[in-house]
């Protein structure tokens, strides 16, 4: 298994790809950066068809220490998310891990959306979704995506629905690589 690790959670909660066959995103989790807590630049696309949300890192409001990602309604009801563009995953198995939690919203999901040059939906991969429900404790995600070897730009979402908060913490992404397991036949 080949670690892109997507990292949220951190000194400043900064989605991060360290692969060495994948491009890196910019991005730290350490240093003078922790000191523009509500500056997470790198989910730098917000995508909305009513309302209006906000990104910022929640340095009291984690799964696990140091902080996570909240993602919030700004001013009434949304829905929208937020996301940040994998590289250099087209065509490829990722496995997606992480914890959510939410209060008043009544749709929250993780997941990764396939498009072609033109934005496009090819595909969307669904790590984690709830309905109908107004509050939800930390709920850990594990899920496998594939993604469409025509795929052109390909984005991990954090998205919401209603008017609230959800907090994202611990996301981890891996390419997956199954070796098929190689058998000799017997001699009788």
């Amino acid at each position: 298994m080949k670690t892109l690790n997507v990292l949220i959670a951190g000194a400043v909660g900064l989605l991060a790809i360290l692969s060495a066959g994948c491009s890196s995103l910019k991005g730290t989790t350490k240093g003078p950066a922790a000191e523009s807590a509500d500056k997470t630049s790198v989910w730098n696309g917000i995508w909305t068809d009513q309302g209006k949300l906000k990104v910022a890192t929640d340095l009291k409001v984690f799964k696990t220490p140091p902080s996570s990602i909240r993602v919030e309604s700004d001013g009434g009801p949304v829905n929208g998310s937020v996301s940040q563009e994998l590289k250099n995953v087209a065509g490829k198995k990722l496995r997606v891990q992480g914890w959510v939690m939410f209060k008043g919203l009544t749709k929250c999901s993780v997941g990764i959306g396939s498009f072609d040059s033109s934005w496009k939906l090819l595909e969307w991969g669904s790590a984690f979704y709830a309905d109908s429900v107004n509050e939800l404790e930390w709920t850990s995600f594990d899920k496998i995506i594939e993604i469409p070897a025509n795929a052109e730009k390909i984005n991990l979402s954090l998205g919401i629905t209603g008017e609230g908060s959800a907090w994202f913490g611990d996301i981890k992404v891996d390419e997956v690589k199954y070796n098929p397991i190689e058998t000799q036949p017997k001699n009788p």
